[in-house]
């Protein structure tokens, strides 16, 4: 799988595909060509980052909702 591929398979976008890599959080291997190419298991990877991603914007938010209440 390529990057736009990896992307649309993990629920995030080309650009946060590619800083997972430089940051080392994944790792794909490249083709004699020099493209990438991402395995089940860097798909798998990329959604399990997707996912922690949303889980915290969505406490972030509740957090400030909560910091918000009249206390």
């Amino acid at each position: 799988m390529n990057i736009p591929e990896a992307a649309q398979a993990s629920g995030l976008t080309s650009r946060t595909v590619r800083c997972h890599e430089d940051i080392g959080l994944v790792a794909p291997q490249r083709g004699p060509n020099g493209y990438r190419h991402f395995s089940p298991a860097d798909i798998h990877r990329l959604r399990f980052l997707s996912r922690a991603q949303a889980a915290r914007q969505a406490s972030c938010r509740q957090g400030l909702r909560s910091s918000s209440l009249p206390g």
